[in-house]
């Protein structure tokens, strides 16, 4: 998950445009969904590195939603299996409920870690690769 330069043909990324793209992660699309809106009335184009930014951090919070919501609904079905579903939720609570990190599970300590590292990458001009996720936003944009 090493930060990969922007495209050739986008060198000038000014210092607005990577604390956009870095405050659009940390708000969790809000900040991005709020420029696309500004974008599309004022008809400005957004730049590809914004536009990849903004795109990506709307898609993993989404992704981080849809995800959590079916694991909720999953483990609330399997629970009610009497010897299966007190081990499933036993896994559950220690892996997704269990504050051990500043108070944060293992699953947010994650979450937080790859927030931390897009926002690192927004910042210093690059676009931050994850698996599958680039890729999708890419088509995207």
């Amino acid at each position: 998950m090493r930060p990969q330069p922007v495209n050739n043909r986008q060198p000038n990324i000014t210092s607005g445009e990577k604390v956009i793209s870095a405050l659009t992660y940390l708000t969790t699309g809000i900040v991005g969904f709020i420029w696309i809106i500004i974008s599309h009335v004022t008809k400005s184009r957004i730049k590809p590195f914004l536009k990849f930014h903004i795109y990506q951090s709307i898609f993993l919070s989404i992704l981080f939603y849809v995800f959590d919501l079916i694991l909720q609904i999953l483990v609330g079905i399997v629970v009610k299996i009497p010897i299966i579903g007190s081990l499933i939720y036993s896994v559950y609570f220690y892996i997704f409920d269990l504050k051990l990190i500043f108070g944060y599970s293992i699953v947010n300590s994650l979450m937080f870690a790859v927030i931390i590292y897009l926002v690192f990458s927004a910042l210093t001009g690059r676009e931050g690769k994850l698996p599958w996720v680039s890729n999708v936003v890419k088509e995207m944009a």
